[in-house]
């Protein structure tokens, strides 16, 4: 079936495109010079950080059809899939093919969504993050009496320690990664969700979150308030329905998009992140391919840390290693470990006075 709707659209994109001026942009990338940046980004472990990156590569070369579908390729959301082929479809070197993108998507709903945008014929622009309402109207707990999925919620100092910390992350990834670990941990009300959601710049990834907490919430019966931080009408339409489903019980009410990874780096990605740097020829490819995969990795622990810095030639080097891997460690009780990575007395002794500034 997904075959005829996909043909039906590419028969109409013909002639769409047919009737366009079509300006092909020429700053274009081989074959091989793509494969190599789509190996850099798949190395990301977080969509937003995938996206992101995708967006990047598209605005600074003109990539094929083809190219960009690839691309769509390493996202799971559709509405991130969405989100760049937008953003890329005016720089395409063959906007003869835009229609090559339609197959991108695992929706019918996206597929429609897009072909509606090629056939208006209006510039597509890029994409930011959408801003909330001024105000939000945020639903009590204390006077709901519906069903629950926990007993209490956490009380508001607690619940501001926890929020703290997910906005402590570096990237709209990892603040969301954080935020889905609290799901499973703690009880929160739906005003509590919402007003994390408030932390996240993307619509798709507030999705995410509302999704992964409808079934651990206090208060269900009041998640539809949560509607309200979404302006992109497909966005709230998969939300209301979303929880429209989860509300009578029909089906599976987990959502249908992978949950975040656990925030962690496996021995194996720290494996090849290990025989990554280590290759480089010069010492400040090192130092910059170690700040790179500290970066993609988000959560380590100090014992792996130790690992990257350990790989560095000098000991000033080893030290900038050291002092950037703070934002990223998830066990820094234990920093004082990496202080036997240096030559010199002096280097540990300056590493000390920067994890004591941080306190």
């Amino acid at each position: 079936m997904k075959q005829i709707i996909i043909f039906s659209l590419l028969v109409f994109g013909f002639f769409l495109t047919k009737a366009q001026t079509l300006v092909p942009c020429t700053n274009t990338l081989t074959s091989s010079d793509f494969k190599v940046q789509k190996q850099n980004i798949q190395v990301f472990t977080g969509e937003v950080q995938k996206l992101n990156e995708s967006k990047k590569l598209c605005s600074a070369f003109c990539l094929s059809a083809t190219q960009v579908k690839e691309l769509m390729g390493l996202l799971v959301q559709d509405m991130n899939r969405y989100e760049l082929a937008r953003h890329s479809v005016s720089k395409l070197s063959d906007p003869e093919n835009n229609y090559i993108l339609l197959d991108g998507f695992s929706s019918y709903s996206t597929a429609f969504r897009f072909y509606d945008l090629l056939k208006s014929g209006s510039k597509p622009t890029e994409t930011k993050p959408v801003p909330l309402p001024a105000q939000l109207n945020f639903p009590s707990p204390t006077t709901y009496s519906g069903m629950s999925f926990c007993s209490t919620p956490v009380s508001e100092a607690d619940y501001e320690a926890l929020k703290k910390q997910c906005l402590l992350a570096q990237t709209e990834s990892a603040k969301l990664n954080r935020m889905v670990q609290l799901t499973n941990n703690y009880c929160l009300s739906t005003a509590q969700y919402m007003v994390l959601c408030q932390g996240l710049d993307l619509e798709s990834s507030r999705l995410v979150l509302l999704k992964a907490a409808y079934s651990k919430s206090f208060d269900p019966g009041n998640f539809s308030f949560a509607g309200q931080l979404f302006k992109e009408e497909a966005s709230k339409a998969e939300f209301l329905k979303f929880i429209e489903v989860a509300a009578k019980g029909v089906g599976d009410p987990v959502p249908p998009t992978p949950a975040p990874k656990a925030c962690e780096v496996t021995q194996t990605d720290l494996d090849d992140m290990i025989q990554s740097v280590r290759k480089q020829s010069f010492s400040s490819s090192k130092v910059t391919l170690a700040k790179q995969v500290l970066k993609s990795g988000e959560c380590f622990k100090v014992s792996q840390v130790l690992s990257i810095v350990k790989l560095m030639d000098y000991d000033s080097d080893r030290l900038d290693i050291a002092k950037y891997a703070w934002d990223y460690t998830i066990d820094k009780k234990n920093y004082y470990l990496l202080n036997q990575a240096f030559s010199f007395e002096s280097s540990g002794t300056e590493l000390s006075k920067f994890v004591e500034s941080k306190h």
